[in-house]
């Protein structure tokens, strides 16, 4: 069964899951990686280029996806690590109606 994790950025809560991802990311690295996701999320672009730590690339907006019962819009971006080139995905959903205080 797929979870949705929670995350805060700019003032607002967001869920995410990966839908594929890599062990080349650390776990700071995956966290660069939804916070820039986000960003494009908000910005409205298809496609951006993105950085964090160990990693940078291009993301681009796929479509509405759903994981079993979770669903949001679904990211794919290829990215250059030090561990070589890699394909991630993942789920991004913004939480309405739920205050952060």
């Amino acid at each position: 069964m797929t979870q949705m994790f929670k995350l805060e950025y700019d003032g607002e809560l967001w869920e995410y899951a990966f839908a594929e991802t890599d062990s080349a990311l650390t776990w700071d690295g995956r966290e660069d990686l939804i916070r820039e996701t986000i960003r494009v999320y908000k910005s409205r672009n298809r496609t951006a280029r993105i950085k964090g730590e160990g990693f940078e690339g291009q993301i681009k907006k796929d479509k509405v996806f759903s994981l079993g019962s979770i669903g949001g819009k679904l990211y794919k971006a290829e990215i250059d690590t030090e561990r070589g080139e890699r394909k991630v995905s993942l789920l991004v959903s913004k939480v309405i109606g739920h205050s952060l205080n």
